[in-house]
């Protein structure tokens, strides 16, 4: 399929969809919008909606086949698209990088879509929402301290050991462990595919924590064929995944270790005294 056939496909579907009662502006965001869509890539759209017609986000998400084409077009309000201003969270995932690249394709109130781009293109972390990634990033890392406890306890001899909960929980710190790296860095996500490969590039991408993150997600394609018996079998997943916790404890250690944030935020002193007794526990069994 060529571009401009693409072009007439989105037109027309935004022709079906698009209701002018209910929607005041639309966004072509994701590959599509920045030429780097695949064959098989969705068409990611997003209505900018009255408050008042979005009931709840479960039903503001939507997907249709239009023209062969997969489309999943979200419906939110002007203050929700501007969200990453106080969130830091969204900013990272993707709501910067997304508004940044967006293509505007409706605009019928006065301007506010390219207002909410003009946003997005003068993005900064200040001060207020840097230290609210800090704190969001140790959230996380605190969070993932219930999935190292059952690492922990597969790791202790016992009958009826479930693998699913070997690989529930490698797969929940493989997903969360990440955002927090992404928030202390002050990552901007290009694509909800992308975070990880942006992680590695800060980390290293042969680096121990990057190597235990693929694992993790079950990628072993990196190891030699002396490698590949010992990192398969369940003991070392679980120990793999206590060490992708450790190593993303030691990146953050300077968050956790500084007194005069942790003075003024009062939630990380919570997430710190797990943190520190989780590690002081895996730390214990040599990992």
């Amino acid at each position: 399929m060529t571009d401009i056939e693409s072009d007439e496909i989105i037109e027309r579907w935004l022709a079906h969809n698009f209701r002018p009662d209910r929607h005041y502006g639309a966004f072509l965001t994701g590959s599509t919008a920045c030429g780097a869509s695949q064959k098989g890539s969705d068409v990611d759209v997003v209505f900018l909606t009255r408050a008042d017609a979005i009931v709840d986000s479960d039903s503001s998400y939507h997907l249709s086949y239009f023209g062969g084409m997969l489309f999943s077009f979200t419906e939110t309000t002007q203050e929700e698209a501007l969200s990453f201003c106080t969130d830091p969270e969204k900013a990272v995932k993707y709501y910067v990088r997304g508004l940044q690249e967006a293509q505007i394709l409706r605009d019928s109130n006065r301007g506010a879509l390219e207002r909410i781009q003009k946003a997005a293109q003068g993005f900064y972390w200040s001060d207020a929402l840097a230290a609210k990634a800090d704190e969001r990033a140790l959230f996380h890392l605190a969070g993932c301290a219930e999935e190292a406890q059952k690492l922990t306890r597969y790791l202790t001899p016992a009958e009826g050991r479930e693998t699913s909960t070997l690989y529930l929980s490698l797969l929940a710190l493989a997903i969360n462990l990440p955002i927090a790296i992404a928030l202390q860095q002050r990552l901007l996500c290009t694509g909800e595919s992308n975070l990880f490969e942006q992680v590695y590039g800060v980390m290293g991408a042969d680096s121990l924590w990057s190597r235990a993150h693929r694992i993790c997600l079950g990628d072993v394609s990196f190891l030699s064929e002396l490698e590949l018996p010992a990192a398969l079998t369940s003991e070392s997943r679980a120990r793999t995944g206590l060490k992708l916790y450790m190593e993303t404890a030691r990146a953050l250690a300077p968050l956790v270790e500084d007194e005069e944030f942790n003075l003024v935020q009062a939630d990380t002193r919570k997430f710190n005294a797990v943190i520190e007794e989780t590690l002081r526990q895996l730390e214990m069994l040599g990992i």
